[in-house]
């Protein structure tokens, strides 16, 4: 619509805003489901690209938050003359609280992560071996004896045996340690 000046528009400006709104909801609520799912490069480059811009916008916030306070303290106010203000004051501790807080958090993390890790492994040590519908071993190679066969085979021990052959070993590493001493 052409306006020579003289006439009114025919949507005025919080109505047009409106119409906007509007058709943009339409436009999302029609649209169908993705088919497609991303690849983990472009999830990963996505993610470390608004980790980049959220590193820039606070690089950017602290640069400003230091530009005005440097230049506050040239405009003539000494600060040795005038009172700290309360938030000089806790601003070191606020931000050595910070930093404490998280290494705490960052060493939590890590001991639960080890942990989760050592029970997965100790799981996969302790779950029972595989077998086919037949009930073998699914490894030709991986022999079950029983543990009458392993006390009757040459290299076997019984647990007393084992347990004789621990203690000695300890008095000759105490033993050892005196002599290092």
């Amino acid at each position: 619509m052409v306006s020579n000046g003289n006439a009114k528009s025919a949507l005025t400006w919080p109505e047009g805003m409106a119409l906007a709104v509007f058709a943009g909801l339409g436009v999302t609520l029609s649209a169908g489901p993705a088919e497609a799912i991303p690849s983990p490069e472009l999830v990963v480059g996505s993610i470390s690209g608004l980790s980049q811009l959220a590193a820039l916008v606070s690089a950017l916030l602290g640069g400003g938050a230091l530009a005005i306070g440097a230049r506050a303290g040239r405009r003539g106010r000494a600060s040795r003359d005038q009172p700290k203000s309360l938030m000089q004051r806790l601003a070191l501790p606020m931000l050595v609280m910070i930093g404490a807080l998280s290494v705490g958090a960052n060493l939590y993390l890590w001991i639960a992560q080890s942990e989760s890790e050592r029970a997965r492994m100790e799981a996969t040590l302790l779950r029972p071996t595989p077998k086919n519908a037949d009930g073998k071993s699914l490894d030709p190679a991986l022999i079950e004896t029983s543990y009458a066969h392993q006390q009757a085979h040459e290299r076997g021990l019984s647990t007393n045996e084992v347990a004789a052959l621990i203690a000695k070993a300890e008095t000759t590493s105490a033993q050892i340690d005196c002599i290092l001493r």
